[in-house]
């Protein structure tokens, strides 16, 4: 028997690999088996006495009696706190998987002709898709062609290819896998289409590139670096997956792009503004979290739009796992991310070094850290250069009361609002269960979490939802009145990870759409049956909300719904106004897709009605996202980050062209005018910006740099700028910053122009309150 050790994540690694011709490195959770003959003793314990205080107690659920059960047997003075998490415990076993492409079969037999740049002596081509699976494997030779070594499969007629499926050979752990990489398709072998690209997680298991499919008979995979840098790559399976046909497109409906494949399940997501990079991080493990362990680190991935290569980091500088946090950026187009599994912690992006850092409290001498520890919080950047937070919930006081806190950038100390409650945010007990066996159902509630907050005039913060109740908060001494009635949705009720887009800054209008009462349709999250006890489903509801003066009630207006009811789906604002919505579910459950929804819907401000877009084929639930990038495309990413069900964790992202890129045909890309120069790159509120185009436009807007998690973005929010031309001829224009900062959030913008609603490629400008 080789020798073995667990490496740092947890994988199996041999010392002696030439000699494990039959043992897997990798052990997956459907057949533990090995797993289970080591622990059987134990497992025993727990099913016997889970059994015992099912028969002694009652109101607990299996799982819960299970926790007890395991607490039962702990080694004398050991013990495990579980009562920090939101998500119940679990006994929890390696789960190295990314999901499987959904709804695709596997293409059998591999009566393929796959040519390869290169390959070793007894490690040919053809072992990479031979009967013997991992058994065997292909290497290239150590002489990388330029371009990096490729895989070129002929499938011998067209299919409508969906998925690639690439598994490492058994010496992985020496270097070799592929990492960063480019899936190309092609139906002639000469006209050949970017599908997907990116980097995978170095370990023993398969992984995919799943994209929209296409009709292709070529696949190519080009590997642009191999892990642990060797000069050489080894595949020993590479497996293609296919659907029957390709549902109908949507007339005019936008498109589908490349796919980017992140080594890591990417929960949280933000452009940095000066070089629009995209950042994403998950926990302190990279397809998984434990808010239960005090963990001081976080899995980081970055995309270069402009090389196409994501690079990895775990981020430990901070000694904080940002998993489940509030975030905001500031006026320097610092990312403030606040809380989460680390519930004190307290890290500051900075985007000209790329570094993290935790700001000194002066007031005390030691780091920053706010006084009541959470996650799930919300938070803004206000007008006067200060942050404030508010709601969620688990850290040391468990669920509690979050009270409202500001940050002062100026002293690096979090104060305390006494006279902004957490508990006017609250959300509703869920009383009204549905249930098809007519049994009461208990009463819970969903309280404080993922509050929409909106920065507005005269130093207010307007809380637009999710709970039905609508607030305005104070922070400033001169209005330190606390708190204010704003009123109600109308007839919404809670909206638990509902959108919500403010499209219209300078008109204070924003939208909200969809949510659920509650995080979990499952009362029982370990019984999904149909005949088992469920909440109420998500809604299709949506709502126009009017800002006007601070501290009187709101003007609400109900609008046509959304043609599908969602929750755990994301809001992104469009340059001309519209807000997609994508992804999301009919029934919420984290880490449980069977209802997710495919097909994302567009709201028209012009219209105030939706329409449905191109559909996507991978589900964006619990743990997605979408930012808008500068060149008017959507970032869709992420889902999942559970090892207990790693079939819901999606290692990648999609880029959506939304229908103003295209021409009336929905299929003809069409040109997007372009912004010259700009007379600099700074301003403060109620300047003019002037800007040169190549062709004369009609239009202009600003969107706020944002950042994005658990479907929450209270950065987000468009001004609509009114065009004066200067100079027809020279195509010279001017705009005008809106003047009250409370309207232009201080902090880095993206500023379109359109043409006939063709938006161009954003400028970054920043904007300062005016001193």
């Amino acid at each position: 028997m080789p020798k073995s050790h667990v490496s740092d994540n947890n994988l199996l690694v041999f010392d002696d690999l030439e000699k494990t011709q039959d043992i897997p490195l990798y052990i997956s959770p459907p057949s533990n088996r090995r797993w289970i003959k080591d622990n059987i003793s134990f497992i025993l314990k727990v099913v016997v006495l889970a059994f015992l205080t099912i028969l002694l107690t009652s109101g607990r659920t299996i799982i819960q009696n299970v926790t007890l059960g395991y607490k039962a047997i702990l080694p004398s003075g050991e013990s495990h706190d579980h009562t920090l998490c939101s998500q119940e415990f679990v006994i929890d076993t390696p789960a190295y998987i990314a999901a499987a492409p959904e709804g695709a079969k596997e293409l059998r037999p591999k009566d393929w002709n796959v040519e390869c740049s290169s390959s070793i002596a007894g490690h040919g081509c053809s072992l990479a898709y031979d009967p013997e699976g991992n058994r065997t494997y292909w290497q290239s030779s150590s002489d990388p062609p330029p371009g990096g070594h490729s895989v070129i499969i002929d499938l011998k007629r067209l299919y409508n290819v969906q998925s690639l499926g690439v598994m490492p050979s058994k010496t992985f752990s020496d270097g070799g896998a592929v990492y960063k990489h480019r899936v190309d398709v092609s139906a002639n072998k000469e006209d050949w289409t970017t599908v997907a690209m990116g980097t995978w997680r170095d370990y023993y298991a398969e992984n995919y590139a799943t994209f929209e499919p296409r009709p292709a008979q070529w696949v190519r995979l080009t590997v642009i670096e191999s892990a642990k840098k060797a000069k050489y790559v080894a595949v020993s399976d590479i497996n293609i997956f296919y659907v029957d046909s390709i549902p109908a497109s949507v007339s005019n409906g936008g498109r589908w792009n490349i796919t980017l494949d992140f080594p890591i399940v990417p929960v949280t997501a933000f452009v940095n503004p000066l070089n629009h990079e995209v950042t994403v991080q998950s926990a302190y493990m990279a397809d998984g979290f434990d808010c239960c362990v005090n963990s001081k680190s976080t899995y980081s991935a970055t995309w270069n739009p402009k090389t196409g290569i994501i690079t990895e980091e775990v981020i430990s500088d901070t000694a904080h796992d940002m998993f489940c946090p509030g975030t905001s950026f500031d006026e320097q187009g610092q990312l403030f991310v606040t809380g989460g599994s680390s519930p004190y912690g307290f890290s500051i992006f900075n985007p000209k070094s790329g570094k993290w850092s935790t700001p000194i409290d002066k007031t005390k001498n030691q780091p920053s850290k706010f006084n009541i520890p959470r996650g799930y919080a919300g938070q803004t950047f206000l007008p006067n250069g200060k942050t404030f937070m508010i709601g969620g919930t688990w850290g040391a006081a468990g669920e509690g009361e979050k009270d409202g806190e500001v940050y002062d950038p100026a002293t690096g100390a979090w104060e305390k609002l006494d006279d902004v409650k957490g508990n006017l945010i609250k959300m509703d007990p869920s009383v009204t269960c549905q249930d098809p066996n007519n049994r009461k159902c208990n009463v819970t509630e969903w309280q404080q979490h993922h509050p929409w907050l909106f920065a507005w005039k005269d130093g207010s913060i307007f809380h637009a939802g999710p709970s039905k109740k609508l607030h305005w908060f104070y922070t400033l001494p001169a209005n330190r009145g606390g708190a204010k009635d704003a009123g109600v949705r109308l007839d919404d009720g809670d909206a638990v990870c509902g959108v919500t887009s403010m499209y219209d800054a300078e008109a204070g209008l924003l939208l909200t759409a969809g949510g659920a009462p509650n995080y979990h349709y499952w009362l029982d999250t370990g019984r999904q049956g149909p005949n088992d006890l469920h909440r109420k489903e998500a809604t299709n509801n949506a709502f126009e909300i009017k800002l006007g003066t601070h501290g009187e009630l709101v003007k609400t207006t109900k609008l046509k719904p959304m043609k599908y009811k969602r929750i755990f789906a994301s809001g992104v604002v469009l340059p001309n106004g519209e807000t997609l919505v994508a992804g999301g579910q009919l029934q919420g459950e984290p880490f449980w897709e069977p209802t997710w929804q495919p097909v994302p819907e567009i709201y028209s401000p012009e219209s105030k009605s939706w329409r449905e877009v191109a559909r996507h084929s991978t589900p964006r639930v619990y743990h997605s996202w979408a930012l808008l990038l500068p060149n008017a495309t959507v970032l869709v990413g992420g889902g999942g980050l559970d090892r207990r069900r790693p079939e819901t964790n999606r290692y990648d992202a999609q880029i959506y062209q939304p229908p103003y890129l295209f021409a009336a045909d929905g299929v003809t890309r069409v040109k997007q005018p372009a912004i010259k120069n700009i007379d600099r790159n700074s301003y403060q509120t109620g300047e003019n910006i002037t800007i040169m185009t190549d062709v004369s436009v009609d239009g202009a807007s600003l969107v706020r740099y944002s950042a994005a998690t658990h479907a929450l973005n209270n950065d987000m929010r468009r001004i609509r700028l009114a065009l004066q031309p200067v100079n027809e001829l020279e195509k010279k224009y001017t705009v005008k910053i809106p003047k009250d900062p409370g309207v232009t959030l201080p902090g880095y913008w993206m500023l379109f122009v359109l043409a006939n609603g063709v938006p161009s490629h954003a400028e970054t400008v920043q904007i300062l309150a005016s001193r």
